[in-house]
């Protein structure tokens, strides 16, 4: 009895491996657009009302604006 081929998976590997660069690279600008967008909108807010120049952030970090 014949032992039959492997198949190559190489093409297809190749491609799943792109894709998933490919969305790496869409989600980390997809968050970096989302992110400056909140940035500029709050700078903006706090521009246009007077509001202190500084904020402690969730995350613990001042940001100062000046």
């Amino acid at each position: 009895m014949a032992v039959p081929e492997r198949i190559s998976t190489t093409g297809l590997s190749t491609a799943i491996s792109i894709l998933m660069g490919t969305l790496v690279i869409a989600s980390f600008l997809l968050n970096t657009a989302i992110f400056v967008t909140i940035l500029t909108w709050w700078s903006l807010d706090v521009w246009q009302n007077n509001l202190p120049r500084e904020c402690f952030c969730s995350t613990g970090v001042y940001l100062f604006l000046d």
